[in-house]
This record gives C-alpha cells, structure tokens and sequence, in this order.
C-alpha cells in the first residue's frame, strides 16, 4: 500500500490579490517536493522489476551503457522466451554496440523468417537489420531492408530518417 504524505506537506495556503482587488485563499503545490517523490517510488517499483524480469533489467543497463550488462540480463530474457522478438530486437543492438556486426545480423536476420510477427515487429525488426548493415558499411542491402520496414510501417518515421540518410550517403537525391 502506497503511503501518501499529509495534504500540509506538499500545499502551502496562500492569500494572492486579484485584479478585482479582492484577496483569495489560494493553496499552492509544492511541486518539486511532489516530482521528487513521485520518480523515487516510480524508481523503487523498477528497481523491483528489474530484480525480477530481465528484460527490464537488460533495458537499464542500455539505458547506462553498460552493454555488458545488458548482454547477460538480455540472454536471460530470450532463455527464459524465445518468443520475446522485444528481447531478440534489443539483444541485437547490443552485440552492434558492442562491435560484433556479424552477430547482430544473424539474430536480427533470423527474425526476419519468424512467423506470426506483426507489422510494426516485422518493420522494426527490418529497420534494426538494416542499421546493422548500414554499420557495417553494406548501405545498398541496408537501403533494401529499410525500405522493406517502411513499406510494412509507412509512418515509421525512425525508418524514414534511416532512409534519408542511407540516401544522402549513397548520393541518391533523386529518389
């Protein structure tokens, strides 16, 4: 149960004069206090999913950069379902992060024939391939395959810019 703190904590009674010369209570938030609280709980609550779900916890660790931990925690997700394309498509990004292109092709291109994906999995999927061709400097086949997730997404606007930019680096103004 969460505990709330007294109303005299957080609000501040006030008399403010108004432009009819008149006064008025007024309670005024103390909203710094209110955020401040309000991340710490939020940050207890994943701090207690991340002990529990890997995933979660290989998220964090991305968002630290601390690939290495997020490597193991996201390894633990996919043991743990092989269904979780989420896992799959971040455990990717972190072997291209870490520099190992061939393996992140390999995961990510083995999504690709996976049954049942949706559309916006399909898409992104097809987007995270080909930003690991794009790294590895393969832009003609990274062009294809982004082309491939913005025709599955036509409002993928991660998939637009990616195209954009494979299209200024290969000089193709025209298309």
């Amino acid at each position: 149960q969460e505990r709330e703190l007294g109303e005299d904590s957080v609000v501040k009674e006030s008399l403010t004069a108004a432009a009819d010369g008149k006064r008025y209570r007024t309670k005024l938030y103390n909203l710094d206090l209110i955020l401040a609280i309000g991340y710490r709980v939020v940050t207890r609550r994943l701090e207690k999913k991340s002990d529990e779900d890997p995933f979660v916890a290989g998220l964090e660790a991305m968002l630290l950069h601390d690939w290495k931990q997020a490597l193991h925690h996201l390894r633990l997700a996919v043991e743990r379902d092989s269904d979780h394309i989420r896992a799959y498509l971040k455990l990717g990004r972190v072997h291209r992060e870490l520099g190992d292109l061939a393996r992140a092709v390999k995961i990510h291109r083995g999504l690709t024939v996976r049954a049942g994906l949706s559309g916006a999995d399909r898409a992104a999927v097809q987007l995270e391939l080909a930003r690991d061709l794009q790294a590895q400097g393969r832009l003609e086949d990274a062009l294809a395959e982004v082309a491939k997730a913005v025709a599955a997404d036509r409002k993928n606007v991660d998939g637009q810019l990616v195209r954009l930019e494979l299209q200024e680096a290969l000089d193709r103004w025209d298309e």
